[in-house]
């Protein structure tokens, strides 16, 4: 899975056509998630302010690669790209 993670964040990152594989998907969006717990943990930490401020710069680092990613995902569903807006409606 790690490969699919640093293809996805490296040689894809702004791929937005083309089919990804739920394997390819999961492993980005996990392999996000674990190195921002990780960074959390080994840098220790535990003020709201610091969490905060480094939520902020993996949002900005990894905006890119999920979207492209997520849009990638949807058309191997069959769904366009842009179905994704309709989710991020709900969010906001």
């Amino acid at each position: 899975m790690l490969k699919y993670f640093i293809k996805s964040i490296t040689t894809n990152y702004a791929k937005f056509s083309g089919r990804a594989t739920r394997k390819e998907f999961l492993s980005s969006i996990f392999g996000i998630f674990a190195l921002y717990f990780l960074t959390i943990i080994l840098f220790r930490i535990d003020n709201k302010d610091d969490a905060e401020a480094l939520g902020g710069l993996f949002f900005l680092i990894f905006t890119c690669p999920v979207f492209a990613v997520w849009s990638r995902r949807l058309h191997d569903l069959g769904l366009s790209g842009w179905s994704q807006d309709l989710w991020k409606s709900f969010f906001l």
